[in-house]
């Protein structure tokens, strides 16, 4: 895969933080601190870049921060924001799998799919790598 990179805004927010990329409004993440946000937005970038990808999507352009500017964090009281550049430099190659689920299960990821916008496997992907973290904080914790 290409190396790809996109400005994300990191905005602190009740549960943690929520990342952003205003040239693919549709990529969005959650970490509950800046390195899980981080780590995330970069799984999210990939996922939606090779999602674009496999739709024939051209990807848009990437803009400068100075283009950016008045998309910059929202100006409340007490929001922490940042803006960081995210890759798939990092990205590890996708590996490609057969499973079974219940038909329940997958009527529910569907229905997740079509509200998010993504296909069945960015939905399956995130939702993995959520339980991955929350697994990893857990023994961190313990």
């Amino acid at each position: 895969m290409s190396q790809f990179s996109y400005l994300a805004l990191i905005e602190a927010v009740v549960d943690g933080f929520d990342v952003g990329f205003p040239d693919l409004p549709t990529c969005k993440a959650h970490g509950v601190d800046t390195n899980e946000a981080i780590a995330n937005g970069e799984a999210a970038l990939r996922l939606h870049v090779q999602r674009l990808r496999r739709q024939g999507q051209e990807l848009p352009r990437a803009r400068s921060l100075g283009e950016l500017a008045d998309v910059g964090p929202r100006q409340r009281d007490g929001v922490e924001a940042m803006w960081v550049r995210l890759s798939t430099a990092n990205a590890a190659l996708d590996t490609a799998f057969n499973v079974y689920l219940p038909e329940s299960l997958m009527a529910g990821v569907d229905r997740m799919a079509a509200e998010s916008g993504f296909d069945r496997a960015t939905v399956l992907a995130v939702a993995i790598t959520d339980l991955m973290h929350r697994d990893e904080r857990a023994r961190l914790s313990a």
